[in-house]
């Protein structure tokens, strides 16, 4: 059997974008089916119950080296059930570590329906300064990562306050973060999920549950239910996505 030659790569100028190239799929290769840092942590990561789960092959790497063996990151491409299908062999709550408000926002607004959908705990690590884990352990330390780790929201809760502390705590803002979220609610498939978390949800914002549903119910109408919600976190821009096209060749 001859080995497979995957490549991929961060540039070192801050300045420069994109931040990673990786090998495009091809009939062997599926970013989708791939965990980078897996296969160096099973043990620990039956041990804990628990995986970080990263953006780039560096922060996996910074993290093995200060102990935490669990960090796994996406090769490149967006979150997807079958890296889920994957994690779950091994763990059943993962961290999701963003670098930013906004970005940690969109990121776990596309993330959420993929793990209330397949049953998996997730919990938002959100690094100050819009550091990623990589220069946040260079910066500051094993000591305040795992701070961090301590203090990882729900995911829904995560979302939830980040979008009443943008939108505002008024009757207004109530209704904008209710709205943004609505998506994701649709995209559960299992209704007995969608119920608890309609009911979650509510508690979370200060609304009755006939509120949140009432807003469903357009969209269950029209059949907008998972498309409506983009593909999951960590996924490529455009120009990322040209660049490799072109990696490699």
């Amino acid at each position: 059997m001859r080995p497979l030659l995957v490549r991929g790569g961060r540039v070192i100028d801050p300045g420069e974008q994109p931040k990673y190239l990786n090998t495009p799929e091809t009939r062997l290769y599926h970013k989708s089916r791939v965990l980078f840092g897996l296969a160096q942590g099973r043990e620990r990561l039956r041990e804990g119950h628990r995986a970080i789960l990263v953006e780039g092959y560096l922060d996996v790497m910074r993290l093995h080296e200060h102990g935490f063996t669990e960090a796994v990151a996406t090769c490149g491409t967006a979150l997807t059930e079958e890296h889920l299908k994957l994690l779950e062999r091994y763990v059943e709550r993962v961290a999701l570590v963003f670098d930013g408000d906004e970005a940690g926002v969109k990121a776990a607004l596309r993330c959420a329906p993929l793990f209330l959908n397949r049953g998996v705990e997730a919990r938002v690590v959100l690094l100050p300064d819009a550091l990623d884990p990589d220069d946040f352990l260079r910066q500051r330390g094993r000591d305040a990562f795992a701070e961090a780790l301590g203090e990882a929201s729900p995911i829904l809760e995560f979302l939830t306050f980040q979008l009443l502390q943008r939108n505002g705590n008024t009757l207004q803002g109530k209704e904008k973060t209710l709205e943004a979220l609505v998506p994701v609610l649709s995209a559960v498939s299992k209704e007995a999920v969608r119920d608890v978390t309609v009911r979650y949800l509510a508690d979370l914002v200060g609304v009755r549950p006939d509120s949140v549903i009432a807003m469903l119910a357009p969209r269950k109408a029209a059949g907008r239910g998972v498309a409506a919600v983009p593909e999951a976190s960590f996924s490529l821009s455009e120009k990322q996505g040209r660049h490799q096209r072109r990696f490699l060749r």
